[in-house]
């Protein structure tokens, strides 16, 4: 699949509701980081900029797309414009969803519908946290502190092979177990999700969890299986699959 028709998938997954450029912008980012292993090598490079990760390549897309008649671009008086399919592209969105996993396609549509659920200021702040080194430019008040206190960090020393492993491994890590303690090693048992902490134990737990900690425990409530999909996918196809890739 190009990028443009993951363009086209993800404009698929809003519905009939219009994506801003925020949100064409950071739901393709995070396709390309989720699902790395079935993107192309020439899809979107996303670098920091004014709110985030960015890639004016998408707009180019767009419009392409647009002449195509494919895409609608319209005004929007807060947001400039807004972005839709035309009759023409519902029509060809789905004949691509049977070239990806049924997982990837549905992990696609929760990450549009996801975005589409947040304010600005959510989005941005969450995409912040989980991604603190596309904070360095943001024009946000507050949000570049993000990236600094990321840099500040201690890192442990790791061989280049162990390194090279586990970055690869947190590619599909949706449940961040490379990225939490265990609850036994913070002195206490995990508490059940929605329970509260007792008065007496509620100066043991941390505050409210952070937009980008709840973006990840959706990561881990419905990517778990996206991993073996995958897998089983490239390993029923993988000349097809290493063809496309080259192409």
């Amino acid at each position: 699949m190009t990028r443009q028709d993951w363009l086209l998938l993800v404009l698929a997954a809003a519905g009939k509701k219009p994506l801003s450029p925020l949100q064409l912008q950071k739901s393709l980012f995070l396709v390309g980081h989720d699902l790395a292993k079935l993107v192309r090598a020439d899809f979107y490079t996303f670098r920091p900029f004014d709110y985030g990760p960015f890639d004016a390549t998408v707009y180019q897309d767009a419009e392409e797309q647009a002449a195509q008649g494919l895409v609608t671009i319209r005004s929007h008086p807060v947001t400039k414009r807004e972005f839709s399919l035309t009759t023409t592209g519902i029509t060809r969105a789905p004949a691509l969803e049977p070239e990806l996993p049924a997982d990837a396609v549905r992990h696609c549509r929760y990450i549009v519908q996801w975005t589409q659920g947040q304010t600005f200021q959510e989005l941005t702040q969450a995409i912040y946290e989980r991604f603190p080194a596309y904070a360095e430019r943001s024009v946000l008040p507050g949000a570049r502190s993000v990236a600094r206190a990321a840099k500040r960090r201690p890192r442990k020393r790791r061989g280049r092979w162990s390194a090279a492993l586990t970055g690869a491994a947190r590619l599909l890590d949706f449940g961040t177990t490379l990225h939490t303690r265990p609850a036994a090693r913070r002195g206490g048992a995990a508490r059940p999700r929605g329970q509260r902490p007792t008065d007496g134990a509620a100066r043991q737990h941390d505050q409210r969890p952070s937009d980008g900690a709840a973006l990840r425990s959706d990561w881990d409530a419905i990517g778990g299986g996206l991993r073996a999909a995958i897998s089983s996918f490239e390993a029923a196809e993988p000349a097809t699959h290493e063809a496309r890739a080259e192409s």
